[in-house]
């Protein structure tokens, strides 16, 4: 009986700790006083990683095509910047495969972090699509780019999420709770996730407990 709790244990021990095991983040640009590139003189210009018209100063990308092609097949990530500038007109910043093809882009989502810069969330699959969409494939992909669309784009670091590490970005507009017919909210608490999170920890101090005292 102790061995088949034991295992118990071990297998719920491991279950709580699955959800760190698959979260992954990859930091491609890390720079925290920013940095202004000498090549995105304007708010069109480009910066990335790629053989794109011979611009060095912003090919700044640390991370390698295949890596990039790896990513795109499997799906599920989102590319992720903190940035400061001057918003440039009211198109979103993009992330593109090939600045020749704007078409096949995926928007930013910007969010104002309130201290002078802004957090950009894109979504790899979006672009993937999009891209797929204009007759292309993930082995024609030869860049990762980002059309900034801010004047005075100082960039301070840039990632690659995927798993439960992904960003949730917060919508335009908030959508109301569900009601019941006595008009009670029925929206999940925020703490719920935490509370099922502690279950399998529960069932496995209970575990330990049932074990001594069969001892």
């Amino acid at each position: 009986m102790k061995k088949i709790l034991a295992i118990s244990l071990a297998v719920v021990m491991a279950l709580c700790l699955s959800v760190s095991v698959f979260a992954e983040e990859r930091v491609v640009f890390d720079n925290p006083e920013g940095e202004a590139f000498s090549d995105l003189v304007n708010p069109w210009d480009f910066y990335g990683v790629g053989g794109f018209w011979g611009r060095a100063a912003a090919n700044v990308l640390d991370i390698t095509i295949d890596e990039v092609k790896a990513i795109a097949t499997e799906g599920g990530a989102q590319f992720v910047m903190v940035f400061s500038g001057t918003p440039f007109g009211e198109d979103a910043p993009s992330l593109v495969f090939e600045f020749s093809d704007p078409q096949a882009a995926a928007k930013f989502t910007v969010t104002d972090l309130g201290d002078g810069k802004y957090e950009a969330v894109a979504s790899f699959d979006d672009l993937v699509a999009a891209w797929e969409a204009n007759g292309k494939t993930i082995d024609d992909i030869a860049n990762l780019l980002v059309q900034p669309n801010y004047s005075d784009f100082k960039l301070y670091s840039a990632k690659i999420v995927t798993g439960d590490d992904t960003v949730e970005v917060t919508p335009d507009e908030t959508e109301e709770p569900d009601t019941t017919d006595d008009g009670a909210s029925t929206e999940t608490p925020a703490e719920t996730g935490i509370v099922l999170a502690l279950v399998p920890m529960a069932v496995a101090a209970a575990a330990v407990v049932v074990a001594k005292k069969r001892g």
